[in-house]
C-alpha cells in the first residue's frame, strides 16, 4: 500500500499545478485505433453513492442532507435527483432461450445504465485471456438490462474487434469473445536472462542488464491512458446520468517511481494526470478489474532464478500494476477489483452503484478557466454513512476546446440533424422503432432495407385549408468499425394529411422506408429524425453485419415480417427504395387473430462443390409456449438454379392466424442443405391477441 500512496501523491502533485503541453517530455506516438463514440463545464455534476455500514444504499436522503465543497468552500447545490434504475429483463418466452429482438427502439435509452468495457490486451498475459472474457461476459449476460447501453473497446490495434454502443447482448458478447491478451514478458525476467548470458560469456565486466522492451512498454502505457482519455472525452456530452468505464487488465507495466533510471516515468505520470483530468471533467467513473486473481502473489515465484532479489522485483512489478488500477478507480469515483478469483461480487457492486445514486449539480463559485485541479468533497448530514464520489476535476483552461472526430452527414443536413448524428447515444425525443434485413444485389454488395416507425405524439401539426401540415427531416447513415461513413441518405418529408389520415398516423405511427447499399462488413446504422413543428428530434442505432456471400458457410437474412393489416398502412419513401425491400415490413410484433402474416427471408447456401448444386429444404414453424408446433410449412428449394458462389433464393410464406389462441409464439424459419446436412435458422417472437 506504500507504493499506491506514492503513486497517488505523485499524481496529486501534478494535478495541483496547471500544465503546459510544451513543457513535458515528448511521448511515443501511439498506433492505437481511436475510440469513437460520437456544454461547457460551468455546471459541475457529481454522482454520490451513500451507503450504510453494511454497504446498502440509503435512498431517503433529501437535498438538505447534502453539502458540496470545492477547494474547501461550500457550494450552492443547483441540481438534486435520486436515481433508482431497475434492471429491465427481456420478456422471455418460456420455451426459448433468450431470442434477441429484431426490432430496435429508443424508448428507454435515457433510463438505463451506460457501460464502456475496455479490454486491455497490451497489459494482459495471453494465459489470462479467458479470465477477461469470462468476467466481461458475466457483466453482459448476468447484469445488463434491456434498458442499458454498452460498448466494447479493444487495445492492441484491433479496432474491428470493438463494438459501438448497443443494447444487443449477442454483439457485445461476440466482441468480448475476440479478446486475446498480448502482454510483454516481465522486465525482471528479461534482465535475468541477460545476466545469465553475461555470466556464461567471456566479458568479466559486463554492462548492467537492461529491459530490451522498455520503449514498447512506454508506448503501451501511453496508449491505454490515451484511450481512456478519448473514451472520457466521448462521454463528456452525456449529462444527467452516471457513466461507467469498466477496465479489464493488469495495469501499467512500467516503473514510474524510479524517474532517474526510467526516462519516461515523468511522461507517463503526465499522461495519467491528463486521463484523470478528462475523466473527472466528464464525470466518468472508472472501475478496474485485475484478471490475475488471488493466485498472483505467489504464482510461479518459487521457480524464478536469481533468488530473493528477483522475487522482490517481480512483486514490485505486481504492485506497480495494481497501484495504477487503484488510482484510476479511486480518483474518478470507481473502485478496483484486485486479488479476487470470483468477479461476481465486484460486478454486482458496479451495477448497484450505477443503479442507485444521487445526482448533484452546482455552478462553481470560482468560475475562472485556469486549467487547475479543483478538489470536491461531498458531505452528508447523517452519522454512520459512507459517501463515495469523485475527488475532484480539472477545470478547463483558457481556449480549451475538445475536438472529437465527427461523423460526416449527408449534404444539406440541418444543424439539428447533425447534432443528433454526432450523439454518442440514441436520443429519445421522438420515439422510434426500426427493423432491417439484408439482401445480396451484385458481387460483394448488399442492400439493407430499413423501415422506421415514429410516434407522432410530440409532433406539432399546423392546420391550414382543412389539412394538417408538418415537416420531418430524416437521415440514415452507415458507419463502419473505423468510424468512417460508408453510405448515407437524407430525406425531407412534407406531411399534409386530412384529420382522418392524422388519426390513422397517430394510431399506426409515421412510417418511413429507406435503403442503403453496403459492401461486406460490420456497420452501425444511425437513424435520425427532426420534426419542424415542435422542434423535436430523435435517433436510434441499428447494428448490421453484411456477410461475404459465397465464402460464408450458410447465410439466412433476418426475417422480414408483415401482415395484411400492417401492409395497408402508408409508408413514406421513394419507389426505388420500396422496390429494393422486396416486401415492405412492419416493426410491429403483435398481431390480431383475424390477420394474416407474410414472412420472407433470403437464403444463400454454401459454395457449390463437385457434388452439384445444393438441395434445400425450408421449414417455417410457429411454436406455442408448450413447444408444440401450431403451424408448419416445408418446401424444397434450390436445385439447378443455384450453381454460382453467392447465389441465393428469396423464400416467402403466408401464415393465417385464425386458429391461433391469444398468447406468445416463436416464429422460426430453418433452411437445411440436405446434401451436406447443415442448416441455418432465424427466429422472431410474436404475440397474438
Amino acid at each position: 500500500m506504500k507504493t499506491a500512496l506514492a503513486f497517488e501523491l505523485l499524481l496529486v502533485f501534478c494535478l495541483i499545478e496547471p500544465f503546459s503541453v510544451e513543457s513535458r517530455q515528448s511521448q511515443p506516438e501511439s498506433q492505437e485505433p481511436t475510440a469513437r463514440f460520437g456544454v461547457e463545464v460551468d455546471y459541475v455534476e457529481v454522482n454520490a453513492v451513500v451507503t450504510d455500514a453494511d454497504g446498502n444504499f440509503i435512498s431517503d436522503l433529501g437535498l438538505e442532507d447534502f453539502e458540496i465543497y470545492e477547494d474547501g468552500k461550500l457550494q450552492e447545490i443547483a441540481g438534486f435527483t435520486v436515481i433508482n434504475i431497475p434492471v429491465e429483463r427481456p420478456r422471455l418466452v418460456p420455451f426459448v432461450d433468450e431470442v434477441e429482438p429484431d426490432v430496435r427502439t429508443n424508448r428507454q435509452v435515457s433510463e438505463g445504465r451506460i457501460y464502456v468495457i475496455v479490454l486491455d490486451a497490451n497489459h494482459t498475459e495471453a494465459r489470462r485471456s479467458e479470465s477477461v472474457r469470462r468476467g466481461a461476459g458475466e457483466l453482459i449476460q448476468q447484469w445488463m438490462g434491456t434498458n442499458d447501453m454498452a460498448a466494447v473497446v479493444h487495445t492492441g490495434g484491433r479496432a474491428e474487434a470493438s463494438q459501438e454502443f448497443t443494447s444487443s447482448k449477442r454483439l457485445l458478447l461476440a466482441a468480448i469473445d475476440r479478446f486475446v491478451g498480448r502482454k510483454l514478458r516481465s522486465a525482471t525476467l528479461e534482465k535475468q536472462d541477460q545476466r545469465a548470458a553475461q555470466l556464461a560469456g567471456p566479458n568479466k565486466s559486463p554492462p548492467p542488464p537492461y529491459d530490451p522492451w522498455e520503449l514498447e512498454r512506454v508506448e503501451r502505457a501511453q496508449s491505454i491512458l490515451g484511450m481512456l482519455k478519448e473514451v472520457s472525452e466521448g462521454l463528456a456530452d452525456i449529462h444527467g446520468r452516471r457513466k461507467a468505464v469498466v477496465y479489464f487488465g493488469e495495469g501499467i507495466d512500467y516503473n514510474i517511481y524510479d524517474v532517474f533510471e526510467n526516462n519516461e516515468a515523468t511522461s507517463i505520470i503526465d499522461s495519467t494526470q491528463r486521463t484523470l483530468g478528462e475523466a473527472t471533467r466528464a464525470n466518468v467513473a472508472i472501475y478496474t478489474i485485475d484478471p490475475r486473481g488471488l493466485v498472483l502473489a505467489s504464482e510461479g515465484l518459487a521457480a524464478v532464478p536469481g533468488g530473493a532479489s528477483n522475487i522482490s522485483a517481480l512483486q514490485a512489478e505486481l504492485a506497480i500494476g495494481q497501484d495504477s488500477l487503484r488510482v484510476l478507480a479511486a480518483e474518478t469515483g470507481g473502485f478496483a477489483i484486485l486479488n479476487q478469483n470470483d468477479f461476481k461480487p465486484g460486478l454486482a457492486r458496479i451495477v448497484e452503484e450505477n443503479s442507485h445514486y444521487y445526482l448533484l449539480g452546482y455552478y462553481p463559485s470560482r468560475s475562472e478557466r485556469d486549467g487547475k485541479y479543483r478538489k470536491i468533497e461531498v458531505r452528508v448530514d447523517r452519522p454512520g454513512v459512507e459517501v463515495r464520489a469523485r475527488k475532484g476535476y480539472l477545470a478547463p483552461g483558457k481556449g480549451d476546446k475538445r475536438e472529437l472526430a465527427e461523423v460526416d452527414v449527408p449534404e444539406g443536413s440541418s444543424p439539428e440533424l447533425n447534432r443528433l448524428v454526432q450523439s454518442p447515444l440514441p436520443v429519445p425525443g421522438i420515439e422510434m422503432r426500426v427493423t432491417a434485413s439484408v439482401f445480396r444485389i451484385v458481387e460483394d454488395r448488399s442492400v439493407v432495407p430499413l423501415v422506421v416507425e415514429m410516434n407522432i405524439d410530440r409532433f406539432r401539426f399546423e392546420e391550414r385549408d382543412g389539412q394538417l401540415h408538418d415537416k420531418v427531416e430524416f437521415s440514415a447513415i452507415a458507419i463502419d468499425y473505423q468510424g468512417e461513413v460508408e453510405a448515407g441518405v437524407r430525406r425531407d418529408f412534407q406531411l399534409s394529411v386530412l384529420p382522418r389520415g392524422y388519426r390513422l398516423m397517430a394510431q399506426a405511427g409515421f412510417r418511413v422506408m429507406t435503403a442503403l447499399e453496403l459492401p461486406s462488413g460490420k456497420y452501425q446504422i444511425r437513424i435520425v429524425a427532426s420534426e419542424a413543428g415542435a422542434g423535436q428530434g430523435g435517433s436510434l442505432f441499428y447494428d448490421v453485419e453484411i456477410p461475404e456471400y459465397g465464402k460464408s458457410d450458410f447465410v439466412m437474412t433476418p426475417l422480414v415480417v408483415t401482415s395484411s393489416v400492417e401492409s395497408s398502412v402508408p409508408i413514406y419513401g421513394t419507389e426505388e427504395d420500396k422496390q429494393k425491400a422486396i416486401l415492405l415490413p412492419t416493426t410491429r410484433r403483435t398481431f390480431s387473430r383475424q390477420d394474416r402474416l407474410t414472412v420472407l427471408a433470403g437464403i444463400y447456401p454454401p459454395v457449390p462443390s463437385g457434388s452439384g448444386p445444393p438441395k434445400l429444404e425450408v421449414t417455417t414453424t410457429i411454436k406455442a409456449t408448450d413447444g408444440q408446433a401450431v403451424f408448419k410449412h416445408t418446401e424444397a428449394r434450390g436445385g439447378e438454379k443455384l450453381t454460382e458462389p453467392g447465389e441465393g433464393i428469396i423464400h416467402k410464406v403466408e401464415i393465417p392466424l385464425t386458429d391461433l389462441p391469444p398468447g406468445d409464439y416463436l416464429l422460426e424459419m430453418k433452411a437445411r442443405d440436405t446434401s451436406k446436412e447443415i442448416d441455418v435458422i432465424q427466429k422472431v417472437v410474436i404475440e397474438i391477441f
